[in-house]
C-alpha cells in the first residue's frame, strides 16, 4: 500500500482534572503522530502531559490493538505513535496537573490514533468522551459528564460533544447509580448550543467523524479506495468499522464530487480528481468508464452552474494525456470523453444505454414454488419504492437550481434536459457515455407524457416562464413523478417477463393466475375480471394498473 511516512491526527478530549472543590472540566487536545518506521516502543508518550501507568498500559492493551484490527482490515501496515495531550489556557490559568489518569481520554485518543493512521482528519469543533471497553471497539461512559458537559459550552470552538450511550454493560458496571442519574439528567436537561451525540461503539462513531469526502480521499491517498470486503453475520464494532471505510467508495466518490462542483468548490473538486488518477496511475490501470461518468456528471449540472460556478478545466491536459497511456485499447474512446469533460467540452457520441437493470428471478413457475414468492416479493409495493422510487426521491432531492424560471425555450431546454440526466445518472439508468441531443430529445418526450392533459411541452414552458405553480420547480417534479411510475412499471414487466417468458403454455396461465389471486387488492376489476389465458400473453396490462394501485395508496398515504 501506498501511505505517507508521517501522518498527524488530532481530537479534542473532555476530561477532569483536579479533585475535590479543586477540580475542573477542561478540553485537552490530545496529538497523534505516526510513522512506519523506527525502533523501539511502539507507542511513546511525549510532550509536557504526563500519562499515569495503569492509563498509558490500557492504551497499550486495547486502544493499540483496536487501531491495529482496523488498520489491518482496510490494508494498512501497523504503525508506530507518539501520542501527547497539549496543554491548555484553562488547566493553567487553574494550577492543575495535566496529569492523564483514568479512560476519560479513551475515545479521543482512538479517534486521534485512527486519524494519524488512516490519514483521515477529525474535524476540530468535535470534543469527545468516554472509555474503550474491549477490542472489540465497545465503549463505556465515565464520570463527571456533567462538568465535561459545561466545559464544552464554554469552548466556542466546540460544535459536537460525542459520549458514550448509557445503557452499556461497561457503563453499568464503571459507574454508581447515583453517577449514571446525574449524567442522564445533565444530558436531558441540556439545552446548550451544541449537538450531544450518544455512541456504543467504534463503529458508530467513525460516521460521526470521517465525513464521505475524507474516507474517500484517505482511500485514495493511503491505497484503500478500491478494496472489496466480505459482510459476515457476527460482526463486531472493528468489523462495522471496516465496512464503513471500503464500502461503496466509488458511489461516494461520484457522489462527493457532485456535491462540491454544485457549490462552486473546484479546488475540492480538483483535487478529488487529482486523487482518483493518481490512485489508478499508481496500479497502472485506467478504470472503464471514468470519462463517461465524468462528462455525465458535468452534462448533469444546472447550466447556470456549469457557467458561473464551475471553473475548468478540471484536469491539466498534460495529467490527462500522461493517464491515458494506462487505458488499454477498449478504454481509448474513454480517454477522449475524460479529457472533453475536464475541459468543459461536451461529449460528441456515445450510445446510452437506457434499459432498466435488474436482478434475474428465478424461473421456477409453479404457483406453490419459491420462485412464485420470488417474483411476488420483488415487485411488492416495498421492494419497488425502494429499489425504484428511493433512488429517484433521492435524486430529486439532491438537485438544486439557482433559479425557478425560464425566460427562454433554450433555457427551458436545457435545464429539463440536465435535470433528466440527473435522474438517468442517479438511477443508474445510462451507460458511460451520452450523447446530447439523445438526452435532450428523450428529455422532451418525458416532458410531453408527463403535461399531455395540460398541452404537453407548451404547458410546461408557459409554467416555466410565469411560475404561477412554483415555475421550474413545479416542471421538474412532475417529471419527477412520471419518471418514477413509468420505471416503476417497467420493473415490474421485466420481472413478469422474466418470470413467464421461457415458459410453457399451462404453466404460464396456472402463474398468472395465481399472480392476479396474490394482487387482487391492488388491481381493479376490470383487470381481475379478465381471464388468466389473456393475461398470461399481455402482462404489461397487470404491471400497469399494479403500479397505479400503489401510487395512489401512497399518494393517500402522504396527504394524511
Amino acid at each position: 500500500m501506498i501511505g505517507q511516512s508521517s501522518l498527524t491526527g488530532r481530537a479534542k478530549a473532555a476530561l477532569v482534572f483536579g479533585s475535590g472543590a479543586e477540580a475542573r472540566a477542561v478540553i485537552v487536545t490530545i496529538v497523534v503522530q505516526s510513522r512506519v518506521r523506527g525502533s523501539g516502543d511502539r507507542v511513546r508518550f511525549t510532550g509536557r502531559g504526563t500519562f499515569e501507568d495503569q492509563t498509558a498500559r490500557h492504551i497499550l492493551d486495547t486502544v493499540l490493538p483496536t487501531v491495529d484490527r482496523i488498520c489491518s482490515g482496510v490494508g494498512l501496515r501497523r504503525r508506530r505513535f507518539e501520542i501527547s495531550a497539549a496543554n491548555t489556557a484553562a488547566t493553567a490559568a487553574a494550577d492543575l496537573g495535566m496529569a492523564i489518569s483514568g479512560f476519560s481520554a479513551d475515545v479521543a485518543i482512538l479517534a486521534a490514533m485512527l486519524s494519524a493512521a488512516l490519514g483521515v482528519p477529525v474535524p476540530q469543533d468535535v470534543v469527545f468522551t468516554g472509555h474503550l471497553a474491549s477490542v472489540e471497539g465497545q465503549f463505556a461512559l465515565v464520570r463527571g459528564i456533567p462538568a465535561k458537559l459545561a466545559a464544552a459550552e464554554s469552548d466556542e470552538s466546540i460544535r459536537v460533544f460525542i459520549y458514550p450511550t448509557f445503557r452499556t454493560d461497561g457503563s453499568l458496571r464503571a459507574l454508581s447509580p447515583g453517577e449514571l442519574q446525574r449524567a442522564s439528567e445533565a444530558v436531558s436537561s441540556f439545552s446548550g448550543n451544541i449537538r450531544l451525540t450518544a455512541v456504543g461503539n467504534v463503529a458508530e462513531l467513525a460516521p460521526h467523524v470521517f465525513s464521505d469526502e475524507a474516507v474517500v480521499l484517505a482511500g485514495l491517498r493511503r491505497g484503500f479506495f478500491g478494496l472489496s470486503w466480505e459482510t459476515t453475520d457476527e460482526r463486531d464494532g472493528v468489523e462495522q468499522t471496516r465496512e464503513f471505510l471500503l464500502k461503496s467508495n466509488d458511489s461516494r466518490f461520484w457522489a462527493v464530487l457532485e456535491r462540491r462542483l454544485l457549490s462552486g468548490d473546484n479546488d475540492r473538486a480538483r483535487a478529488l480528481l487529482t486523487a482518483r488518477m493518481r490512485y489508478h496511475a499508481r496500479r497502472r490501470a485506467y478504470p472503464s468508464g471514468l470519462g463517461g461518468r465524468l462528462g455525465q456528471l458535468i452534462g448533469s449540472l444546472p447550466s447556470s452552474t456549469r457557467r458561473l460556478k464551475v471553473k475548468f478545466p478540471l484536469l491539466g491536459m498534460k495529467d490527462c494525456i500522461r493517464f491515458g497511456q494506462f487505458a488499454g485499447k477498449g478504454d481509448h474512446e474513454d480517454v477522449r470523453l475524460l479529457i472533453d469533460a475536464a475541459q468543459g467540452r461536451s461529449p460528441e457520441s456515445q450510445t446510452p444505454v437506457m434499459a432498466l437493470r435488474a436482478e434475474r428471478s428465478v424461473k421456477g413457475l409453479r404457483p406453490e414454488s419459491a420462485a412464485f414468492e420470488t417474483v411476488v416479493s420483488e415487485i411488492s409495493a416495498d421492494t419497488v419504492a425502494r429499489k425504484i422510487g428511493l433512488p429517484i426521491d433521492t435524486a430529486r432531492a439532491s438537485y438544486h437550481m439557482d433559479r425557478v424560471t425560464a425566460e427562454t425555450y433554450d433555457e427551458f431546454n436545457e435545464a429539463v434536459s440536465s435535470y433528466y440526466l440527473h435522474l438517468l445518472r442517479h438511477t443508474r439508468s445510462i451507460g458511460a457515455g451520452v450523447e446530447p441531443h439523445v438526452v435532450s430529445a428523450e428529455a422532451l418526450d418525458l416532458l410531453e407524457r408527463t403535461f399531455a392533459k395540460d398541452g404537453g411541452q407548451a404547458a410546461a414552458l408557459a409554467e416555466a416562464r410565469d411560475g404561477m405553480h412554483g415555475g421550474l420547480r413545479f416542471v421538474l417534479d412532475a417529471l419527477t413523478e412520471r419518471f418514477k411510475t413509468e420505471q416503476q412499471v417497467k420493473h415490474v414487466q421485466w420481472v413478469l417477463k422474466e418470470a413467464l417468458d421461457s415458459a410453457d403454455w399451462p404453466a404460464r396461465v396456472a402463474f398468472t393466475a395465481a399472480l392476479l389471486e396474490r394482487l387482487a387488492p391492488h388491481l381493479p376489476a376490470d383487470v381481475r375480471a379478465k381471464p388468466p389465458e389473456r393475461l398470461a400473453k399481455h402482462y404489461d396490462l397487470i404491471a400497469r394498473a399494479y403500479v397505479r394501485s400503489i401510487d395512489t395508496v401512497r399518494a393517500l398515504l402522504r396527504a394524511l
